[in-house]
């Protein structure tokens, strides 16, 4: 809540974070309300006081912050900062399924009034008042809340009027997919679509998204992956596979990587917390190593309740680094598709989100630009994805040393990697083909 806003589709500005959520702030006032658009949201008074509680040392909000399971991991450096990292939009409040650790669907009208979707008018009032309020930049605009995005007869205008406000922003939406395909999607302006599916068989999958359609969801994919190539579509496609006692058998998570590959989309494994959660794998680090074999070059995590002390800290400190690595796969496949304008483009998004650089100078290639920032980029990046992602791009204009630079600062920052030894004797024992130390990484490697 320091650096980021969450507003429900009823118009409420909870605490974003895990307890706080039940902690609502203040309402928006309705759009045509004569001072609607005038009134703070991103510096109102109730998130001054979290950020000056924080600045001092100080709980915002005794008996409630000593319970949430982030509380202790952020930091208010600036009162009234004009980057936001991210804007959480509750799209809809509405979901047809029933998902065990969420609302079931029958409930959720008897829980909470309307209005159930959030309208056109209320964000943009959302947008207008924090540009007004001197938000300058804004990271990451997620789409996602207590109900499914999709669900949303707007969603494809709201994406658009945060793009229309803040075209440099990253705009993504989670979703769990089981409805019929909507073709806008491929050409809108979303940057990521992640679509949650557990399991790789209908009746594992059915276990926990209760009243999910799986074949609807597959369907759903591969009619995107072909929408996406009719269109040039830039988007990116993420499939999330949260790990249960019932989907993570060698055989599933083959079955699972094998159908990302046909659906061309990227394959994202969660260890969580919640009943009937995989017993396999004890830690991230023995996941990441049982995927480097059943599923190479996909990523995972884990929940915020499983990482440690440190992880946190890593994670509440780099939230826009995730994002980051987004962009610079796309700018990755850019470069390889020979189309440099876009790849400097994305590139420099990314370089802004992770490590915070601002790119001014003007480059022909994505190489120049990483060559000419190299530096502050070794010294300045936070999250291990964001430099071994890098090291791909140089990779692929034959700029090795750049490459093997970037990769030492991996092994600084991920010590603990499956693959560290493995990197680092390829990297002692040059001339080691530099695509075997990148694909080692990007088979083991969270992403997180």
């Amino acid at each position: 809540m320091c650096h980021s806003l969450y507003v429900t589709a009823n118009g409420e500005i909870p605490c974003w974070d895990d307890v706080g959520e039940s902690h609502v702030l203040w309402h928006l006032r309705a759009p045509d309300t004569p001072d609607a658009v005038n009134r703070a949201l991103f510096h109102h008074p109730k998130l001054l006081h979290i950020r000056e509680s924080f600045k001092s040392g100080r709980v915002p909000f005794p008996g409630l912050c000593e319970r949430c399971a982030v509380n202790g991991c952020g930091s208010a450096d600036d009162l009234k900062p004009k980057v936001m990292q991210v804007l959480h939009v509750e799209a809809s409040y509405l979901c047809h399924l029933s998902c065990p650790q969420c609302i079931p669907a029958r409930d959720r009208k008897h829980l909470k009034g309307p209005p159930y979707h959030m309208t056109i008018a209320m964000m943009e009032q959302v947008l207008e008042t924090i540009k007004a309020e001197g938000v300058s930049e804004l990271q990451f605009v997620h789409f996602e809340g207590r109900g499914d995005p999709l669900a949303n007869p707007h969603l494809k205008d709201l994406i658009k009027l945060a793009k229309q406000h803040y075209p440099r922003a990253h705009v993504g939406a989670t979703t769990h997919g089981s409805y019929p395909f909507m073709s806008w999607i491929a050409e809108s302006d979303l940057d990521l679509l992640r679509i949650s599916v557990d399991g790789a068989e209908a009746e594992s999958y059915s276990k926990y998204r209760v009243g999910g359609d799986f074949r609807k969801v597959m369907g759903f994919m591969s009619a995107l992956k072909l929408a996406r190539q009719q269109a040039n579509s830039k988007l990116q496609v993420e499939w999330k596979y949260i790990l249960f006692e019932w989907n993570d058998s060698d055989a599933e998570i083959r079955n699972a990587f094998a159908k990302a590959r046909d659906l061309d989309v990227r394959l994202h494994f969660c260890l969580t917390h919640s009943p009937g959660r995989s017993l396999r794998f004890p830690t991230h680090k023995s996941l990441q190593e049982a995927l480097s074999v059943l599923a190479p070059g996909t990523t995972c995590d884990s929940t915020f309740q499983l990482k440690t002390d440190d992880e946190k800290m890593i994670e509440a400190r780099s939230v826009s680094a995730r994002y980051a690595t987004s962009s610079i796969i796309a700018a990755l496949e850019m470069v390889r598709q020979r189309q440099e304008a876009s790849a400097v483009s994305k590139l420099r998004e990314a370089l802004q989100a992770d490590p915070g650089l601002t790119c001014q100078c003007e480059h022909l290639r994505a190489g120049d630009m990483l060559k000419s920032h190299l530096d502050a980029i070794i010294a300045g990046a936070n999250s291990p994805a964001t430099l071994s992602w890098l090291a791909a791009i140089c990779r692929e204009y034959g700029d090795f040393r750049s490459s093997s630079r970037l990769l030492w600062r991996y092994l600084e920052l991920a010590p603990d990697a499956p693959d560290h030894d493995h990197v680092l004797q390829d990297l002692k024992h040059p001339p080691a083909p530099m695509f075997r130390i990148l694909g080692r990484i990007r088979r083991s490697l969270s992403g997180a």
